[in-house]
């Protein structure tokens, strides 16, 4: 089982007022637009969600849906720059959809609050403060794109580098 080391995830708003930031599904202050990075398991290169370490997310956002009754959220699933666009669109997809499945499996929410997209790989993630302090190979405010990924030092710092790209997360879109 492949699991994907994230540590943070940088949201970005048009609206430069009000800039969207990340929320823990424990919190009871959130704003529309705010987001929560997930921390899912899967098989490399498939979309199941069989690892019983999901288990407790699931139930984390259906419990944090219920006590929010007219939140809704958007389950955004981002792959990692290997393989073809179509493929890593289509593998983001089916991901973000197994997701919404799995919240809603033995549940009573209703399944127009949860909208989904597979964004493959078309929103690289930038390097944050967290990132950097972890990594120091990682430059804040570095696009981990496939330029910088191939330029770095080692097979180790491009696999983690690679990893950041790939994640799964639950934005605010009505509160």
């Amino acid at each position: 089982m492949k699991k994907a080391v994230i540590i943070i995830l940088l949201a970005f708003s048009v609206n430069c007022f009000s800039q969207p930031k990340e929320f823990k599904l424990t919190d009871t202050k959130f704003n529309v637009e705010d987001s929560c990075l997930i921390d899912i398991c899967y098989d490399f290169n498939h979309w199941g969600l069989g690892s019983p370490h999901n288990d407790s997310i699931f139930k984390s956002v259906r419990l944090f849906l219920k006590k929010n009754s007219s939140t809704c959220i958007l389950i955004a699933s981002y792959t990692g720059l290997r393989g073809k666009t179509e493929y890593n669109d289509t593998l983001s997809y089916y991901r973000s959809k197994a997701i919404k499945e799995q919240i809603l499996l033995d549940s009573t929410i209703d399944s127009n609050r949860i909208t989904t997209k597979g964004f493959g790989a078309r929103v690289l993630m930038h390097v944050t403060k967290a990132m950097h302090k972890k990594y120091k190979f990682l430059p804040v405010g570095q696009l981990l794109d496939r330029t910088f990924i191939n330029s770095l030092a080692t097979r180790d710092e491009q696999e983690i580098a690679h990893s950041f790209n790939i994640r799964e997360v639950v934005k605010i879109t009505k509160k």
